[in-house]
């Protein structure tokens, strides 16, 4: 799946199951509450996402449930990344701490509570891309992000593993 049907397929996603109406509402308040992957699973809004995305992370519900629960936490799509965002209101402790991270299962509730930090907004098909790609590449371009040295971050190699 290219970057671009990861992204689209994640909006796509968000935009139909995490809106403000009955049901939106109510798929984003449990996967809010949600802190470890086997909770995410078992919601079949999930599963969606997954079918949007050509099933590449069936049998990877910690990377499945990772991305659900992110996107669940953003209420607002600006064209800013989350580590741009996250600059200035995340404490570089506890920022440091999530980019070291490297188990999807393990970053849910660290990235939720920055995510929280700032006020749910994040560009979707950004951080939808860079949960399906969690590596050290991404983790080091959310470095130069939050540190505000993008014209210096290393060129983004085309991502191929889920």
């Amino acid at each position: 799946m290219s970057d671009l049907d990861v992204g689209a397929a994640a909006l796509g996603w968000w935009r139909a199951h995490l809106g403000e109406d009955g049901p939106g509402r109510a798929t984003r308040a449990r996967l809010r509450r949600v802190s470890a992957p086997v909770e995410a699973v078992q919601i079949a809004a999930v599963h969606d996402l997954n079918r949007r995305l050509g099933g590449a992370l069936t049998g990877r519900g910690d990377k499945l449930a990772l991305i659900a629960v992110a996107l669940a936490n953003l209420r607002e799509n600006p064209k800013d990344k989350a580590a741009e965002r996250m600059a200035g209101r995340v404490a570089p402790l506890r920022f440091q701490r999530l980019v070291r991270i490297e188990a999807p299962g393990d970053l849910i509730v660290p990235l939720r509570r920055a995510l929280a930090q700032i006020d749910g907004a994040a560009n979707v098909v950004a951080l939808a891309h860079d949960l399906f790609y969690w590596s050290d590449t991404v983790r080091t371009r959310w470095c130069f992000s939050y540190y505000g040295a993008t014209s210096a971050a290393p060129e983004q190699p085309e991502e191929t593993k889920a």
